[in-house]
């Protein structure tokens, strides 16, 4: 999902231009990213793309058909206008749940679909 924020609260509270509609659900925790200069080929005046600066990060509170509220978790300064993007959250492998994937040949398995032998 990416999207641009609507308005910034002095409280925190940051509303987005998509809810329901972007698939996003309370809890989703989201990047706010704020443009910066444009980067242009000197020599073919191409724009190539322009720097971007992470602002803050936003947790989704209240989700409606078309927008969503957040609250602010790490950063400040959010403008409407800034973009935003769902976070990539990187997973840690659980030494003892890929044994037992391996144990039982289902290394090529989703880890979810194991739970149930791993907390056996």
């Amino acid at each position: 999902m990416a999207g641009t924020v609507i308005k910034a609260t002095p409280d925190g509270k940051v509303t987005i231009n998509g809810g329901e509609n972007a698939g996003l659900k309370n809890g989703d925790i989201l990047v706010v990213i704020r443009k910066g200069e444009e980067m242009k080929d000197p020599e073919t005046g191409e724009v190539l793309g322009s720097e971007e600066t992470t602002v803050a990060e936003i947790k989704v509170s209240d989700v409606k058909p078309k927008y969503a509220v957040a609250d602010l978790v790490t950063g400040s300064g959010v403008q409407a206008n800034d973009k935003v993007k769902v976070k990539k959250i990187k997973q840690k492998r659980n030494n003892k749940r890929h044994y037992i994937f391996i144990k039982y040949g289902l290394n090529n398995a989703l880890p979810d679909a194991c739970e149930n032998i791993v907390q056996q």
